[in-house]
């Protein structure tokens, strides 16, 4: 389980230091406080591969052809105000020790180029090279831009963390398909106790292949419905409830997870994520815009069994240096703020 983390020169940070994660984290702050990037730094320092990164630049809508026409600029928005000249480091510290990722950009690119050269065609002209190295363990992965795309060389492949943005959602086959091993493996009841948590009118979840596979709802003496037709907060929750029991011993990282969850939900929301955080010893990392998100969580962390569990985590930019700085806030503390309006821990 992460406890701190440190990060150089990478995304919107410059330095930033924040302490004291635990199993069930909420991150707070106004927008642009970088809420978001602290996801991302979390989910490529667990999963440092050339397939993370990848992923991060389409969650960004850093276009492809972009980097086709502009190969030499591929990785300068991994670097803060696109320095690549510095390194950029992420640093996580658990209970087993500390490991170090660096980001290292066009290293000899001409040296590089012959040892990857049977992977790219005739004549191509690298640009950019973009290697993820362990401290200890060297390099993990080397990402090539040139004026075709991207071509990613991979020494290692560590998938640790799961990162549900809010931009991008499963299909529906895919959804089905998370569903299928769920039921496989006896997990699929948790979906539909979350699902009734948010609907106690539904009874049951099925997965059907009519056309292309999907999951279907019913309530009682309705027929089944794509899932599709349920809303946002109903599609949304079976996803990461879906990432959380098809993936235990891992991460799980939530962009704004108030989206379309009804705060009289979100109670009971928390009691499962902090239930299934255990069950399957899951370390959980979510975002929020939302006051009474903020203060659902701050019940739930309170109640018997859970106060060793929880962290709120604010982050806000300094009033002197304006570099983004990671606050937190204890029990008693966010308490405190919360009875006085709340306004602070938001950034406010």
């Amino acid at each position: 389980m992460i406890k701190n983390l440190e990060i150089f020169n990478f995304r919107c940070f410059e330095e930033i230091s924040i302490l004291g994660f635990n199993k069930v984290n909420l991150i707070g702050g106004k927008n642009n406080s970088g809420k978001t990037a602290l996801l991302e730094t979390l989910y490529l320092g667990n999963s440092p591969s050339g397939r993370t990164v990848r992923a991060l630049l389409r969650l960004r809508n850093e276009s492809l052809n972009f980097i086709r026409k502009l190969p030499d600029r591929a990785w300068n928005n991994f670097y803060f105000n696109q320095n690549k000249g510095e390194l950029a480091r992420i640093i996580l510290i658990n209970e087993k020790g500390t490991t170090e990722l660096q980001f290292l950009c066009n290293n000899s690119v001409k040296k590089f180029s012959e040892v990857i050269k049977d992977k790219l065609d005739d004549g191509v002209d690298v640009r950019s090279i973009l290697r993820l190295v362990d401290k200890e363990k060297g390099l993990l992965s080397s990402l090539i831009a040139h004026r075709h795309g991207i071509v990613i060389k991979e020494t290692s492949l560590v998938e640790k963390a799961n990162f549900i943005p809010t931009s991008l959602k499963l299909t529906d086959s895919n959804l089905a398909e998370e569903y299928d091993k769920a039921e496989l493996n006896g997990r699929a009841d948790y979906v539909l106790r979350a699902i009734r948590n948010l609907d106690e009118s539904i009874i049951q979840i099925k997965s059907f292949s009519i056309g292309e596979p999907n999951l279907y709802l019913k309530r009682e003496n309705q027929e089944f419905l794509p899932i599709s037709l349920f809303g946002e907060a109903i599609n949304k929750v079976t996803q990461f409830i879906l990432t959380l029991v098809n993936n235990p011993h891992n991460i799980l990282l939530i962009d704004e997870l108030e989206n379309g969850i009804h705060y009289t939900n979100q109670r009971n929301l928390w009691r499962m994520l902090f239930k299934l955080a255990v069950e399957f010893e899951v370390q959980i990392f979510a975002t929020t815009h939302s006051l009474e998100m903020i203060q659902a969580f701050r019940d739930v962390w309170s109640e018997e069994g859970h106060q060793d569990m929880g962290a709120y985590i604010e982050l806000a930019r300094h009033i002197e240096t304006g570099r983004i700085i990671g606050i937190n806030h204890p029990l008693e503390l966010l308490n405190y703020e919360l009875q006085h309006g709340g306004k602070e821990i938001r950034g406010e």
